[in-house]
């Protein structure tokens, strides 16, 4: 409610001698505020709306269950101890009356007439909000009340089902009609960090895509799952820019083509949904080898590995795409009719039931799932092999079970960090569900950029921790040397 409010007198060019203030929070709760008692005749006036001028329910006031459940008739007598109990109170409100606290703390009330509110003919509110009409010196106007966790002049920014998007933490910071260079901070911040982003996975993805294309590194299913890693990483990252880029051209500049635009809209989204999903399951099918290598031991088959990976990389593609399928009949494109401009969000219309229902369980599975094989696949490589090096080790002091494991531990930097990365991701989408306030907008905005981040670090994660693909990378080097 940081906004400014003109309030007018249609019959006089003076303000009433007060002005109540009906605020709707969400379509089941408004608000009634005193605004200001005017003692003199004014033509305008500056003022705060916040709890001190609230008009509280006698509901909410009255604590003895017996007084609330009176006939107003008999409650009525009990009003004068509610304004000498509440020294702050100005006002209170029941079912029939509006009361005010005098200087002597006494109750005056008069009957209270409340105006129903005009519902549109035409809803124009997304996510089941109210929309409510007005219309003053011939000029019609809406506004729409939304639901709680529902943000945007038409209700339709949501963090729904376990899913952040630009468009519902930053979209509406964005100045239509304006240069980029006159945007505000944090849409200018945004972009510079996508672009660095982008720039990071290039080198990143670049370099590992080349140390997993050589043949010794493909000998292994691990080594043709890391293949594709960098790819659809570098991948994510290009959606991720180009998803932004499209929030910024729609809401910038006019839209003339709404079937591109949809189409875009479309797209970018679906991609945007499988990079990230397909990155995260080969990072689970990559633990899960390792898991079976260590099991089998010296009876595990490099060339049958590689026949699986290869059609576990198709098959997963192909279910992902197609468990993704949804994504083109829930998009749609809206604009808000008040506008002349014409300026579209990309928003989540759900025809049916059951393909919400579908989409947060797919959520829920490619949130939980592959980090918790992560986890437990990481934990039981650690426990065999802190076994083994107990075995092979010849001073009695290394052969402990807690020394065996710290010396262990920095060998699994790397599954351990993609772990913190999938439980950060976990914990900020469970618990991450509302902007209350301004601070919590910037969270959500880092923490939809984190969750983004193992695709620019393909490199730091896969190559450098492990010894045949850093001596891979340092022949590269020596070969690049030698060229130059």
């Amino acid at each position: 409610m940081n906004n400014l409010l003109r309030v007018y007198n249609t019959n006089d060019r003076y303000l009433s001698s007060f002005i109540l203030l009906e605020i709707i929070v969400t379509p089941n709760h408004h608000g009634f505020y005193i605004a200001g008692i005017f003692k003199q005749r004014m033509t305008n006036v500056t003022t705060i709306i916040d709890n001190s001028n609230h008009c509280p329910h006698i509901n909410d006031i009255i604590f003895n269950k017996t007084i609330r459940d009176m006939p107003l008739a008999k409650r009525i007598k009990y009003y004068g101890h509610l304004c000498q109990r509440n020294h702050h109170m100005i006002c209170f409100m029941d079912e029939v009356h509006l009361c005010f606290c005098d200087k002597y703390r006494d109750p005056d009330c008069l009957v209270f007439q409340r105006e129903t509110l005009t519902e549109c003919k035409t809803n124009y509110c997304q996510n089941n909000g109210q929309c409510v009409q007005n219309e003053f010196n011939g000029i019609w106007d809406f506004s729409c009340v939304c639901n709680e966790c529902i943000y945007g002049s038409l209700c339709h920014l949501t963090a729904s089902q376990y899913t952040f998007s630009f468009d519902m933490i930053i979209g509406q910071d964005i100045l239509a009609n304006q240069l980029l260079t006159s945007q505000p901070l944090v849409i200018q911040v945004v972009l510079s960090i996508l672009i660095l982003m982008f720039i990071i996975g290039i080198l990143s993805n670049g370099v590992s895509l080349i140390v997993f294309k050589q043949k010794q590194v493909q000998t292994t299913g691990c080594g043709v799952y890391l293949f594709y890693l960098p790819i659809i990483g570098q991948f994510g990252l290009l959606f991720l820019i180009g998803r932004f880029s499209y929030l910024l051209k729609t809401q910038i500049s006019d839209v003339n083509n709404r079937s591109i635009a949809r189409w875009s809209c479309v797209i970018l989204e679906y991609f945007i949904n499988i990079c990230p999903m397909c990155f995260n399951w080969l990072i689970t099918c990559v633990a899960i080898e390792r898991c079976v290598n260590v099991i089998k031991g010296i009876s595990f088959s490099k060339p049958k590995s590689v026949w699986w990976a290869k059609r576990v990389v198709l098959i997963l593609t192909i279910i992902s795409l197609i468990s993704s399928s949804y994504e083109p009949f829930i998009r749609q494109i809206i604009d808000d009719p008040r506008l002349t401009n014409r300026h579209t969000w990309c928003v989540i219309a759900f025809p049916s039931r059951w393909i919400e229902y579908y989409r947060l369980t797919m959520n829920l599975i490619n949130l939980i799932i592959p980090g918790l094989v992560n986890f437990f696949v990481t934990l039981f490589i650690l426990h065999r092999t802190t076994k083994m090096k107990q075995v092979v080790a010849k001073n009695q002091d290394d052969k402990g079970y807690w020394t065996c494991l710290k010396r262990q531990l920095p060998l699994y930097g790397s599954p351990i960090l993609l772990i913190i990365f999938s439980l950060m991701r976990l914990i900020f989408s469970l618990t991450l569900v509302c902007i209350t306030h301004q601070w919590q907008k910037y969270v959500f905005l880092i923490a939809y950029l984190i969750s983004f981040c193992p695709l620019i670090m393909t490199f730091p994660i896969f190559v450098l921790p492990a010894k045949i693909y850093k001596a891979e990378f340092k022949s590269l080097m020596q070969r690049m040397k030698k060229l130059f």
